[in-house]
């Protein structure tokens, strides 16, 4: 025989989290006016404009409910979070997109995210010249030959998809 006890209210537990070591990565780009797009999530792009101080959520391919959820979630997430104020969510100007405007930091906490940027920034340079150990293979030196892999095709290769002379050396 099973012997149960179940309690009323649940216990809290509580984690402190001093600093994470922690390395996202992101497929992102940043274009011309200092925007940083992000592009990993199969249903939406996000924008992060710092120019304009605002968050936007575009759609990929088509319009749907699920996305348009998926847009929900985010701002949501945000808002809860403090990072935007869930009553300026709006429409964008773009079919199927949504925008926030995001909350101004006070001048003690914006120096901190700024430390903390420039920070990541040397580390993330330092990466690129210098990987770790775990993030590198040692190959050596590896010998480059004009022709190699598929990127050989012997003549008349293509002959027998009807493009001859359209890929002539």
């Amino acid at each position: 025989m099973i012997d149960l006890k179940i309690q009323k209210s649940p216990q809290r537990l509580v984690f402190k989290i001093d600093k994470p070591n922690v390395k996202v990565h992101l497929k992102a780009r940043k274009n011309i006016a200092g925007d940083v797009m992000i592009y990993d999530h199969p249903d939406i792009d996000i924008v992060i404009s710092p120019r304009e101080n605002k968050i936007f959520a575009l759609t990929k391919k088509e319009y749907s409910d699920h996305v348009y959820a998926t847009q929900s979630r985010l701002f949501e997430f945000l808002s809860r979070n403090g990072v935007v104020n869930a009553s300026k969510v709006r429409s964008g100007n773009v079919f199927g997109s949504l925008e926030a405007v995001v909350l101004v930091a006070e001048d003690k906490q914006k120096q901190k995210v700024d430390r903390g940027y420039r920070e990541y920034e040397a580390e993330f340079d330092k990466d690129l010249v210098d990987p770790p150990e775990d993030e590198t293979t040692a190959l050596g030196k590896v010998p480059h030959e004009p022709r190699k892999g598929s990127m050989y095709q012997a003549p008349g290769y293509m002959a027998s998809y009807g493009l001859v002379g359209y890929y002539e050396e």
